[in-house]
């Protein structure tokens, strides 16, 4: 009589890891399908495919693995996702509590990337808050913030200003922003705009950014002498939030190792 072939059980960590590949491979095929991937877009795809890899052929990673220098590739690896879950946490709790209290100066919208093919996601979310965020604000200029690499073709200003115009904001209010390239040239350059118009860094501001993005804007703030900052984050939509968090990521430890 044959003995019963026991069933493969499936290890916990192999489902994760298959959970996580097959997760980032819808988010993968999205992006790939439109056009202007960026870098880290390139990146999110390398760590979806090591890890689809890996899922597959758990068993045989386990034990390659599991000496000499590429234990220490695993070791690494797995330093890594904690990082990254450690400073999406991170991330989150740093943009909680500092929201405006309507008594703000100036709203400040920064740009983000915008090409002659393609204006980001992030871009359109952002000037979607600052247009009810102005229009809630009927008093105080708007200062559109962001030169981008594409500035000859269109700026991340320019375009933030036509959409504004566009959906009803009196364009006297809009002052434009479009020679910086980095998220410290906007606050250097828009503190320069708010001195040469008559306000004191000192007063009270509003900035629109993503969620993600405001401890690097608080800091490049306060680097440019405005230290009573308020923000409005905008959440980015789920299929942004990989590449553009991990971005992110990288831009804040360069940050604190390099202070740009």
């Amino acid at each position: 009589m044959e003995e019963r072939k026991k069933l493969k059980i499936i290890p916990g960590k192999q489902i994760i890891i298959l959970f996580l590949a097959g997760t980032l491979a819808v988010y993968n095929t999205a992006t790939l399908i439109e056009p202007g991937m960026n870098p880290t877009e390139y990146l999110v795809l390398f760590i979806n495919i090591c890890l689809l890899l890996y899922g597959i052929f758990f068993d045989w990673c386990q034990k390659i693995f599991a000496h000499g220098i590429l234990r220490a590739v695993r070791i690494i690896w797995r330093c890594l996702f904690v990082l990254i879950a450690a400073m999406g946490i991170f991330m989150a709790v740093v943009y909680t509590g500092n929201n405006p209290d309507g008594d703000e100066k100036a709203i400040i919208v920064l740009g983000a990337p915008v090409s002659e093919n393609n204006i980001s996601r992030i871009l359109t979310d952002r000037v979607s808050v600052a247009f009810l965020l102005a229009n809630g604000m009927p008093d105080v200029p708007v200062i559109l913030s962001g030169g981008g690499e594409n500035a000859k073709v269109v700026s991340e200003a320019g375009f933030l200003a036509v959409v504004m115009e566009f959906c009803g904001i009196d364009p006297d209010r809009l002052i434009l922003e479009d020679k910086s390239m980095t998220t410290a040239e906007n606050f250097i350059n828009t503190a320069k705009i708010l001195q040469d118009n008559g306000y004191s860094l000192d007063d009270s501001y509003v900035v629109v950014s993503s969620t993600f993005h405001c401890y690097r804007a608080k800091e490049y703030a306060k680097a440019a002498g405005m230290d009573n900052i308020h923000f409005v984050g905008v959440m980015p939509e789920l299929q942004d939030i990989p590449s553009w968090y991990l971005r992110e990521i990288i831009a804040i430890i360069n940050y604190w190792f390099t202070g740009k």
